[in-house]
């Protein structure tokens, strides 16, 4: 499968500075280990050799991203771009933070402030978006009220939404997804409309016919290929991606904060428990519903009486022995 493609980017690779990749002959590839973490983590950019010139891996402080420069030379634009590839962990992980969108903001706008980039970010994010919209459109009374008519940049930024209707791509987002949107995703979208970027999943590519699901109920959506329209002259986008690491934490997860701990003494990574039915009593739950569409209204209602009846029977049969001494004859309704 990697020979299909010239650029590979992986997150969540598990690796460590001695690891050894078993890679086709005519590949290359960078990697980032996340130095904070006991564990191995980080990811990596595969590459064909071809290529070795005109990629430029730009090393930064964020454990977050990785940035890449492409040549403008071999994507057929004016301009160099600049290629994020991006892994947020879920924000019930201990390795969750609060400013970690602003850590990946902050260094694309550094990047872009030192020359003109067009940029696209994709990776895991671990954000849930729904369908809200990641634009803003203008009051133009504001507009007037204010006179920035007169200044051709602000408009620019503005009214930079409507550079997607007039290059064919959809302005709203279509997604089957009945989630509700998680703090990370308000966090998404929120970079979107500061930066003008706009995420890709059901507007670009194959994506934009039909997405590739799994796990419907949780929407998680995962495109394998993307590829750019050179026709289209949109200068950012931002592509979200939700690998399928993580399914059964994020279905069965409860983030109980008594039960799980993140001060322990161990990788908390073994604490196993959110991903099991069995946590948070999901099983009882569904044991219950089992159990009422076997029994029925009826059924249940025949087999409390019958419990009820069984207990006065005890009582009486509590009451022929002296040896025993009845606490409560009849529990008050």
């Amino acid at each position: 499968m990697i020979k299909n493609y010239d650029i590979c980017l992986f997150t969540e690779t598990k690796l460590s500075d001695i690891d050894i990749l078993n890679i086709p002959d005519d590949y290359m590839y960078y990697s980032k280990i996340r130095k904070k973490c006991k564990r191995k983590s980080g990811g990596i950019v595969m590459y064909r050799n071809k290529l070795k010139g005109y990629l430029n891996f730009i090393n930064t402080d964020c454990e977050f991203v990785q940035w890449v420069k492409i040549s403008k030379l071999i994507i057929n634009q004016k301009t160099d771009s600049l290629l994020g590839c991006v892994y947020i962990p879920p924000s019930n992980s201990k390795y969750s933070t609060s400013e970690s969108f602003d850590e990946v903001e902050n260094e694309m706008l550094n990047i872009k402030n030192i020359e003109s980039l067009n940029c696209i970010i994709f990776g895991d994010f671990n954000a849930k978006t729904g369908s809200l919209p990641d634009y803003i459109i203008p009051d133009e009374n504001l507009v007037d009220i204010f006179e920035f008519n007169s200044d051709e940049d602000i408009l620019s930024y503005m009214f930079d939404y409507e550079n997607l209707p007039r290059n064919s791509v959809p302005l709203h987002r279509v997604t089957s997804c009945n989630c509700a949107p998680n703090n990370y995703g308000h966090k998404l979208l929120n970079v979107c409309k500061r930066n003008n970027m706009y995420i890709a999943n059901s507007r670009v590519g194959n994506d934009r016919v039909k997405n590739k699901k799994w796990r419907k109920e949780k929407c998680s959506e995962f495109l394998d290929n993307v590829k750019s329209d050179h026709d289209c002259q949109l200068e950012q986008i931002l592509l979200e991606l939700d690998n399928l690491e993580g399914v059964l934490l994020d279905v069965n997860q409860t983030g109980a904060t008594y039960l799980y701990h993140k001060d322990k003494h161990y990788d908390t990574g073994f604490d196993t428990g959110d991903k099991s039915i069995q946590c948070g009593r999901h099983n009882d739950v569904f044991k219950l519903w089992l159990m009422w569409r076997s029994k029925g209204d009826a059924g249940f209602k025949d087999q409390i009486d019958l419990f009820f009846t069984l207990s006065k029977y005890l009582v009486g049969e509590i009451k022929k022995r002296p040896r025993f001494q009845l606490v409560l004859e009849e529990v008050r309704q």
